[in-house]
């Protein structure tokens, strides 16, 4: 019994040996280039994460911000902090929507465009302009005083 553990506990720390060092072999430390996005797997401690966070404020990838003109709760000052902050950023403002402007008028269209070109060049937020004021309804029954 005791030649079997030996042996297995030996097997088992040579192709541990092994694949580290395979691991190491294989790592290639390719330059950093742009990309479409950064898509950070988390399971760790949170190292991938703040890394794909630092790769993004560099500007490693295009970011697209939308504001509403009338959100108090995120107005547009907010959205141009962040777009301030990051070097490959646009910031678009829907002057007469509240929260949740991807939803309305040309929004969708922009994402869309955004997401196909992995780039906001060219995008033209004009047309937010264009969307008017949602209407504030009250429910049945309601009394204003």
């Amino acid at each position: 019994m005791r030649r079997f553990l030996l042996g297995f506990l030996l097997g088992a720390i040579s192709i541990f040996a092994v694949l580290v060092g395979l691991g190491h072999w294989l790592d290639v430390a390719d330059p950093l280039a742009k990309a479409d996005a950064i898509v950070a797997i988390s399971g760790d401690t949170g190292a991938r994460a703040e890394t794909a966070i630092a790769l993004w404020k560099q500007g490693y990838a295009p970011v697209l911000i939308f504001s509403g003109g009338i959100d108090p709760a995120t107005p547009p000052r907010h959205g141009e902090q962040v777009a301030a902050t990051l070097p490959n950023a646009r910031h678009f403002v829907a002057p007469q929507i509240g929260h949740g402007v991807s939803l309305h008028g040309c929004a969708p269209r922009l994402i869309e465009s955004f997401v196909r070109a992995a780039s906001s060049k060219g995008l033209d937020g004009k047309c937010l302009e264009r969307i008017p004021r949602p209407l504030f309804l009250l429910p049945l029954g309601t009394q204003l005083k």
